[in-house]
């Protein structure tokens, strides 16, 4: 009764338990756009190896491993907070095979559909040290950034006009005088 058992265990844990296709073994990217002049972005669930440089807001150079080799050289996701506008991937495949330029608020192309923010886009590349396809997500973060008022120059500029009132109406009673 005990070998019956263990064979009907066994048999049942080598129908459940098995190796993933290759299909479910792919790589992925994720970027996240916090602000105009903050982008994060990891391989593999990590920022080991992955280089993010902002060369003016939002426009970013991201590095990634030597053995990554991207080959999409442009995907569109769509902003957020304005649909005529995208977060675009742009690979340099020709200068460097594991770098991207990313550029956010810049206009839709209509060569493309863009995605959705968030959506994961399939085999933007592949990884030589294991065969497999890379995918790549981006997040955009910055709209509550962006959207946000900035309070330190308004109360500077209502500062200013108090000021200025307060200046007229001292030359205003001056006059009176």
């Amino acid at each position: 009764m005990k070998k019956t058992l263990l064979i009907l265990s066994i048999s049942v844990l080598a129908t459940t338990v098995r190796p993933l296709p290759a299909s479910e073994l792919e790589n992925t990217i994720v970027l996240t756009e916090n602000s105009p002049t903050s982008l994060t972005a990891t391989y593999n669930g990590s920022t080991s190896g992955v280089t993010v440089t902002l060369f003016s807001p939002d426009n970013w150079s991201v590095s990634f491993p030597s053995s990554v080799l991207l080959g999409h050289l442009g995907i569109q996701w769509l902003e957020p907070e304005n649909s005529s506008l995208v977060n675009l991937w742009l690979s340099e495949g020709f200068f460097e095979d594991h770098r991207a330029s990313i550029s956010s608020e810049f206009p839709v192309d209509l060569n493309g559909t863009p995605l959705a923010n968030g959506a994961t886009f399939a085999d933007v590349g592949t990884d030589t040290s294991n065969g497999e396809s890379i995918s790549a997500t981006f997040h955009d973060n910055a709209a509550t950034a962006e959207a946000a008022p900035d309070t330190g120059s308004t109360l500077e500029l209502l500062a200013l006009t108090l000021a200025a009132l307060f200046a007229a109406s001292r030359l205003r009673s001056f006059r009176l005088a």
